[in-house]
């Protein structure tokens, strides 16, 4: 591969810059302000005039790029076209992630036509496979074979580079020999109706299929992944797996979340010290469970902070307090503190309820919520990896006829299962109406389409009905559900008190 590990040295990040939008002058002017930088030995003076804090809030740039180029020296174009996408309006203060990726692409770019010894700039050539941005179409589909997506994105970031520097840095240039272009009007559909525009269609793409790859029988699509939901005899092999010695406490609760409530992986590692003070008593449900509001506002996050509700087993959130007040919860916590308060001086601490009830063993967050006062500053964002990890490590014990494809997702998937065999019960038993079961699965799941939820249901309704009824699974795992609906029966808690009994194993003290 062209690219070489010196990728890394040329491609910087400066931490921040403030005051971002100011003016500079080299002469006094009313209401500027001094500056001094040192540069080759000689300090220099300038003067700039910051932006009225009425037109630009938070005036600040976090983590830009900063390229260089073979001779360590600054990519003056580049860098310009990077800060002009930095500080366009609704990018100031927040993270300029897009604008990483784009400053990665174009240095791949350049280090491109580096080892090819043509300049980057160049499209003097007659022909089209002459110029270097032909060539690095080539090179991206031919060689490297990237996938479509990949390679259109690339080369478009290429060509809309140059487009900036002819109209605003004055490169003469025709447009055209970088890349050539047509207009094509695109539809679309939206909430409020069908609507179309007209974009510019590169000739250096690839062709990409718009029709969605077909699902998988027994799968489930949602947010573009595939889920399989777990069968009872699946669910089981991992509880007992994951209840063994060789898994920590936190891991067992972060399954058992996913699985009893169906939370995203972001959901539960965003959740709170403050979100515990809410299992108490007065708050516990008639079917012994605490409701907690997650979303937008709540310090936990949710897909596009969409609020909504999650349900927690008494038994659960009793496993939950325990552990966030064990020795090995408060030890992260303390580090955690000490490694804020190391990084970040400027920044006031996160009070004690806003702490994360998820750490590392070094005190680090494993996803790091969009309310956290570090979140624009951070070079790279905690995503859960914790979850990978754990998968990885449950696949390596469990069976060979265990899915070897299963992630983490899977369980919520797993959760929408359980949920609908417990609902199909109900409508048997004459509490709700059959026509019930969609909304109250899209509700407890938080799905913003019900086409999302169709797509559950439609998997659920060609799943063997001995699979679905599961009848001591189910009755403990909504206990008391059906008390909404003022309708009692009896329960079995067979197997409810064994993954309870699995979730106190080992919890430190």
């Amino acid at each position: 591969m062209l690219i070489g590990d010196n990728k890394n040295i040329r491609l910087l990040t400066v931490p921040v810059v403030s005051n971002a939008t100011a003016w500079i002058y080299t002469t006094p002017t009313s209401h500027s302000q001094y500056h001094h930088v040192q540069h080759g030995g000689k300090e220099y003076e300038f003067r700039f005039v910051p932006t009225n804090e009425k037109f630009v809030e938070n005036d600040v740039v976090y983590n830009f790029p900063f390229l260089l180029n073979k001779d360590l020296s600054p990519w003056e174009e580049a860098n310009s076209y990077l800060w002009k996408l930095a500080t366009e309006q609704g990018s100031l203060g927040k993270r300029i992630d897009e604008v990483k990726n784009k400053a990665s692409a174009l240095l791949e770019y350049k280090m491109f036509c580096e080892e090819q010894n043509i300049d980057y700039d160049d499209f003097s050539g007659r022909m089209q496979s002459q110029r270097p941005s032909y060539r690095y179409f080539s090179y991206l589909a031919k060689e490297l074979c990237l996938p479509a997506k990949s390679v259109n994105k690339k080369t478009g970031i290429v060509y809309y580079f140059f487009d900036w520097l002819i109209h605003n840095r004055g490169l003469e240039l025709n447009i055209d020999l970088v890349d050539t272009t047509k207009e094509a009007k695109i539809h679309f559909d939206t909430s409020t109706g069908s609507m179309s525009k007209t974009v510019k269609v590169r000739k250096q793409t690839m062709s990409v299929s718009s029709e969605p790859t077909p699902v998988e029988i027994g799968y489930v699509r949602e947010d573009g992944e595939d889920l399989r939901p777990l069968n009872e005899y699946q669910t089981d092999l991992l509880l007992d797996r994951i209840g063994g010695s060789d898994f920590t406490v936190d891991e067992r609760l972060i399954a058992s979340l996913a699985i009893y409530t169906g939370m995203r992986k972001q959901s539960i590692l965003t959740l709170r010290m403050k979100h515990l003070d809410q299992f108490v008593p007065r708050n516990l449900r008639a079917d012994n469970t605490y409701k907690i509001k997650i979303g937008r506002g709540t310090g936990v996050d949710t897909k596009k902070g969409k609020i909504h509700s999650i349900y927690i087993e008494k038994a659960l959130a009793d496993d939950l307090k325990l552990y966030a007040n064990s020795k090995v919860a408060q030890t992260r916590r303390n580090k955690f503190r000490l490694s804020f308060a190391k990084d970040f001086p400027d920044l006031e601490p996160i009070a004690d309820e806003d702490m994360y009830l998820f750490l590392s063993a070094n005190g680090n967050c494993h996803y790091m919520a969009k309310d956290d006062p570090r979140y624009f500053r951070v070079k790279t964002l905690p995503k859960g990896n914790v979850t990978t990890r754990l998968c990885k490590r449950l696949l390596a014990c469990l069976p060979k006829e265990f899915p070897k494809d299963f992630h983490f997702h899977w369980l919520r998937a797993t959760f929408a299962l359980k949920l609908y065999g417990y609902l199909v019960k109900l409508v048997k038993k004459g509490v709700i109406h059959f026509g019930e079961i969609l909304q109250r699965i899209q509700r407890r799941m938080g799905h913003s389409r019900i086409e999302t939820t169709e797509r559950y249901l439609k998997l659920f309704e060609n799943v063997n009905e001995t699979k679905l009824a599961q009848e001591l699974y189910e009755a403990q795992l909504f206990d008391g559900y059906e008390s909404e609906f003022k309708t009692k029966y009896e329960s079995s808690s067979k197997i409810g008190d064994r993954s309870v009994a699995l979730l106190r194993h080992g919890v430190p003290s």
